[in-house]
């Protein structure tokens, strides 16, 4: 469990995805950049097409919005990868890309809607899709760090919990490891936190006295 929380602060200040994070960067001055200059073509020199602009500007924030997405998917991918491993980056990575597509639609709508109550709609919509999808990963995390914490068992202890009993093998960020003696049993520190822990007590040996 401390390594995990290790490797975590490690990972939140190492370099892993900064390439990744820094062309996201790059993309999102691009795409304003891109955006202002053809506000300003079309309102001074192509007056002509200015019906049309509204679909030009949505071609732009689709294009650099997908470079940006990826690109941050990725570098999350990469930052967490060492860290907590390629399953939950991977799962980091697919709430990221979740995340941005949804801020795409929402701008979007924007763009094709005069009204800005249809684009809050539509992001609040967006969010508490990505709110779900998040839930069980950060829900997890959070419960192990809370379990790193408060210490209620160490690797050793044979507990029950969820009406499973068994010696705890490892104890990580994500889950808790038992042992039942016929399967080895990976419990989500969520449910370890939420529910009701039986532990054994150890029995201490008492000192043997010394022979006169």
């Amino acid at each position: 469990m401390e390594a995990e929380i290790k490797n975590i602060k490690e990972a939140m200040f190492s370099t892993a995805g900064f390439r990744n994070f820094v062309k996201a960067l790059l993309y999102g001055i691009a795409l304003a950049a891109s955006i202002v200059l053809t506000e300003y073509l079309v309102e001074n020199y192509v007056k002509a097409i200015i019906e049309y602009k509204a679909y030009l500007i949505a071609i732009e924030v689709l294009a650099f919005g997908y470079l940006i997405v990826e690109n941050l998917a990725w570098g999350m991918y990469k930052r967490f990868k060492v860290a907590v491993g390629r399953g939950v980056a991977a799962v980091i990575r697919i709430v990221t890309r979740i995340s941005g597509y949804a801020v795409i639609i929402a701008s979007l709508t924007s763009v094709f809607n005069t009204n800005p109550s249809a684009a809050l709609t539509v992001g609040s919509f967006a969010g508490l899709v990505v709110g779900f999808a998040f839930q069980a990963v950060l829900g997890n995390a959070i419960a192990g760090i809370f379990l790193a914490v408060s210490r209620p068992f160490a690797i050793g202890d044979r507990i029950a919990v969820k009406g499973i009993k068994g010696v705890v093998q490892d104890i990580g960020i994500m889950h808790t490891i038992i042992d039942t003696g016929e399967d080895i049993v990976l419990v989500p520190s969520s449910i370890i936190v939420k529910e009701i822990i039986t532990k054994k007590k150890r029995i201490k040996e008492e000192p043997k006295e010394a022979n006169e």
